[in-house]
């Protein structure tokens, strides 16, 4: 199983009549008031004074944003807790407020090309290197108007982002060089963007290994010695002769499931004694349920052993 945070860049959907940003910012920086109808369109509305210095204006424009969010910050936390922390499972932190970004048609870039990690005093804090950016453009973006970002760690090959309102970029910022060129587009764009901290999520392959021999309690409260159970680091799982595809684990209830390739058997397990980087000790007692398609579930429990201690227990 591949999580979000495994993802160099992804870009994602959501409900723009649910989330308007858009229209508040539209109210933040006064278009109403100036005739502007369209937001990316902003540039054309400017007064001769704006047009002379658009650093400045862009400034202003920005404080306004800055200014204008207790109008919108409920709407943003609800945002991060609907739309982006599900796709990690659970965040540990996120950025709030967000930044602002506003780059007017005409004017230059707004941030030379670069990764957030050389600006930390850690570059390779595994922290860090967890952390993702989720970028939200306000208005069409295509182009020198876009954010620019490569395609891998060092793969150089950047390209702009094509996006519109309703999509967000979740993308590691941290790893992935990425900046901005002079919009000569003819549209304004307007954006924020936060930094996420996702929860630790380990992949299968870090539960991979042998299961101790398991315990199934039946129906009628009776104990049995519970079959094979065998976590490989392909993504299958072997139980009781089934073969489970599309294992899953998250940190979030420290919870496997899976559902065998030939629908035979479902279930899960839950994993107690982790510590709090959702890593286990050596050994992890573990329960779950079984369900064996048709009949009524039951329980098993068990320890297991990670690969580091399968050695010694084997």
């Amino acid at each position: 199983m591949t999580y979000l945070q495994d993802r160099p860049q992804t870009l994602i959907h959501y409900d723009r009549r649910r989330f308007d940003f858009r229209a508040w910012a539209h109210r933040a920086l006064g278009c109403p008031a100036m005739g502007c109808s369209d937001l990316g369109l902003l540039h054309r509305h400017l007064s001769p004074s704006q047009r002379e210095d658009l650093g400045a204006t862009r400034k202003a424009l920005l404080a306004r944003l800055d200014d204008a969010f207790g109008e919108v910050a409920d709407l943003y936390r609800r945002f991060v807790a609907e739309v982006v922390a599900p796709r990690f499972g659970k965040l540990v932190s996120y950025q709030d407020p967000p930044i602002f970004r506003v780059q007017l048609d005409g004017f230059g870039t707004i941030s030379p090309f670069h990764c957030d990690r050389f600006f930390n005093d850690d570059p390779e804090s595994p922290v860090l290197r967890r952390s993702r950016n989720v970028w939200v453009p306000l208005t069409p973006v295509a182009g020198n108007n876009s954010l620019w970002i490569e395609s891998a760690p060092g793969a150089g090959d950047h390209r702009p982002v094509a996006a519109d309102f309703g999509q967000a970029l979740i993308f590691d910022a941290m790893s992935l060089e990425h900046g901005s060129r002079a919009n000569d587009t003819g549209v304004t764009r307007v954006s924020f963007e936060l930094r996420s901290l996702p929860s630790k999520v380990q992949s299968v392959d870090h539960w991979a290994g042998p299961y101790l021999p398991t315990v199934r309690r039946l129906a009628d409260g009776s104990l049995v010695r519970g079959p094979s159970f065998e976590l490989r680091g392909d993504g299958t799982l072997r139980f009781d002769g089934h073969l489970a595809r599309g294992v899953e684990y998250r940190e979030a209830g420290s919870r496997l499931t899976w559902t065998s390739a030939d629908g035979g058997t479902r279930g899960d397990v839950e994993f107690h004694d982790l510590d709090g980087d959702g890593v286990s000790a050596p050994r992890c007692n573990f329960t779950g349920t079984l369900d064996l398609g048709g009949e009524a579930p039951t329980f098993f429990s068990g320890a297991l052993a990670l690969p580091s201690a399968v050695g010694a227990l084997s």
